[in-house]
């Protein structure tokens, strides 16, 4: 490939990438996320949104029948979906990860793409991705004048339950694509351009609304858990967990790490330099 540096870049992969899979090596990648504070990590706020309330409109009658006014039934508003969102959430067990080998490419050979496997290495490390924060569901109820229509002219009733949850994950995959942004004389400088995490699918969410009433709780439990218990809500709570690792911050200090590393590895084992026309000195 005429003006590609993918073979010098391929193979620098190659000598580079076995050490993070190594447990003797200061690169061993289980270590570096422990000892860099990713495992557990604080991963903030992911606003779900809204969501059919699949297998759980028997939790979603059991709310609005609970809170309906004295000598009045409710049921859930029809076209109006339950809403979710977790917020405080933290990440523990991804440390146990190991590395697929590397490819370069790209027009210039400069892209690199990466796929790194989760929970397949044993113990001591994690053997489970559990996930932990707080939980908002929302359902809104109207006072029914039949068993599936809305009184006119009367106020819907919103109802809000707040309360934890815990998923646990048992298998996933995350791809990394990274490009080398500087390439000179004893240069060599990492710019991450996504991070896409895939767990296995479906994964196991327990909630427990601590908010709601008494006698609405068990409700907005069942309402909760049906609503997650689906690969459309679960890959709704991945598409926020992966907004929140590709943003810039996180993905300017990964890349930060990660070219600390690989260039204390080259100066180390004297992979160094690269001439004018970014010929490697192997």
């Amino acid at each position: 490939m005429a003006g590609s540096d993918q073979a010098i870049i391929q193979k620098m992969l190659d000598k580079f990438y076995p050490e993070l899979n190594d447990p003797s090596s200061t690169l061993y990648l289980p270590k570096l996320i422990q000892s860099k504070g990713y495992d557990p990590d604080s991963v903030g706020n992911l606003p779900v949104g809204s969501l059919p309330a699949n297998g759980g409109t028997s939790g979603a009658q059991q709310i609005c029948a609970a809170v309906a006014p004295f000598g009045e039934a409710a049921i859930p508003t029809p076209g109006v979906e339950p809403s979710i969102d977790l917020t405080d959430v933290s990440i523990a067990g991804l440390s146990n990860v190991k590395v697929d080998r590397p490819i370069a490419g790209g027009s210039d050979g400069r892209t690199i793409t990466a796929t790194a496997e989760f929970l397949k290495l044993a113990s001591p490390l994690p053997q489970q991705i559990v996930g932990k924060g707080n939980f908002t569901l929302k359902q809104q109820c109207c006072i029914a004048e039949t068993k599936t229509t809305c009184k006119k002219g009367v106020a819907p009733l919103n109802e809000t339950g707040k309360g934890t949850f815990t998923f646990t994950i048992t298998g996933g995959t995350a791809q990394v694509v990274l490009c080398i942004s500087k390439l000179a004389k004893d240069v060599l400088t990492l710019e991450a351009k996504s991070v896409e995490f895939k767990p296995t699918l479906p994964f196991k969410i327990t909630v427990d609304i601590t908010s709601a009433p008494e006698k609405a709780r068990q409700g907005f439990n069942n309402l909760a858990e049906g609503v997650l218990d689906t690969d459309k809500a679960q890959t709704a709570i991945m598409t926020q967990f992966n907004a929140v690792l590709n943003s810039e911050g996180r993905l300017d200090g990964f890349a930060k790490q990660l070219t600390e590393q690989l260039d204390d590895y080259l100066r180390d084992n004297h992979l160094y330099p690269f001439n004018g026309g970014f010929a490697s000195l192997f």
